[in-house]
């Protein structure tokens, strides 16, 4: 699919690269509201380069969608306030909010974003904006990161200009890169608190056990699965998968190794007691276990839905692939007449002794 607006694209992707490049190498007050300027204004660019004009429409028409998109803004600025009140819990928000990806349609795209990730993400922001305005947040990226960063960001955003998918490249600038170099010098200029590792580490533990008691959950009951893909290859597999919270088996396995790897850690330096530990890594992992399950069979529709689905289309063959096999067949038997002849009559030669 083509961009509505290539050159837009393309203008857009040098400013938001100019923009995250000053914001991760920003020393004073005025680097960094310059950077976080002009990187939100290449942002939005791209964003109005990536939608054709008539979804944008769909953002204040009709009026239900305007309501909508005023009470976002609210919300946003009520997480904003709340940062700015209580800043060190944003790295502890922004890891809750990781993880999750939501169904987002605007008019005829829809695509799954990291839609919690980004709203907490943009309150951050607004919040460390207003606290550096307030002489707050005085912490900086080390230049050893801050200036290798900052070049492959500028780098992939001039790359842009020459590239051969512009959709693709505009995507990941857009969504990923200009973004996470927000989401890391928001991080760095966080005030650091001792206790900030075990919060942490207890979020990861935490996600990890919600994706496996809801994984749990879809193999007791063979239901409830996002990924309509998955539910229709279980039906014809020897074990039954699930997707938790997600819609790809392998995402919510990398979710959950992770903080079985968290708690190997803690329980190595004895930041956790061993049973403790080894009870909740059991707990992960049996929920990443795939149940193994005979296949599909006749009279299986009526107990699952996704047999039923499947079985009456197998059952159902087009009158072309019928009008194949009887050909097929057809073809097959006449050249095993031939052979059986052909057989016969060398066997009647070799009798008479002919052969």
């Amino acid at each position: 699919m083509p961009v509505p607006h290539g050159d837009l694209a393309q203008l857009a992707a040098v400013v938001g690269a100019v923009g995250a490049a000053i914001l991760l190498l920003a020393r004073t007050r005025v680097e960094l509201l310059s950077g976080v300027a002009v990187a939100a204004a290449g942002e939005a660019m791209l964003a109005v380069a990536l939608i054709p004009g008539h979804d944008l429409k769909r953002f204040v028409t009709p009026a239900t969608h305007l309501g909508a998109l005023v009470f976002g803004l609210l919300l946003l600025g009520a997480i904003a306030w709340a940062f700015v009140r209580w800043p060190v819990v944003v790295p502890v928000a922004l890891l809750a909010a990781a993880p999750f990806r939501i169904s987002t349609s605007v008019g005829t795209q829809t695509a799954y974003l990291l839609d919690p990730l980004y709203v907490v993400l943009a309150a951050a922001v607004l919040a460390l904006v207003v606290r550096t305005i307030r002489g707050q947040g005085d912490r900086v990226l080390p230049r050893l990161i801050a200036i290798p960063a900052a070049v492959f960001v500028f780098y992939a955003g001039l790359s842009l200009l020459w590239t051969h998918d512009l959709r693709a490249g505009s995507i990941e600038l857009l969504f990923f890169l200009f973004p996470f170099s927000a989401l890391v010098v928001v991080v760095v200029r966080t005030p650091y608190r001792s206790w900030h590792p075990r919060a942490l580490a207890v979020t990861l533990v935490a996600l990890g056990a919600l994706f496996s008691a809801v994984a749990l959950f879809q193999r007791l009951t063979h239901g409830h699965l996002l990924a309509s893909d998955v539910e229709r290859a279980n039906a014809y597999t020897s074990y039954f998968r699930v997707t938790s919270l997600f819609k790809d088996p392998s995402v919510f396995g990398r979710n959950v190794v992770i903080a079985i790897g968290v708690l190997l850690v803690a329980m190595w330096l004895a930041r956790v007691r061993f049973w403790v530990a080894a009870a909740l890594i059991a707990f992960l992992f049996v929920g990443m276990l795939p149940r193994r399950e005979r296949l599909c069979a006749t009279g299986d529709e009526r107990s699952h839905p996704a047999c039923a689905r499947d079985v009456d289309r197998l059952r159902a063959p087009s009158r072309r692939r019928r009008r194949h096999r009887r050909a097929t067949a057809g073809e097959q038997g006449g050249g095993e007449d031939r052979a059986l002849g052909e057989t016969r009559q060398i066997a009647h030669d070799a009798a008479d002794g002919r052969g």
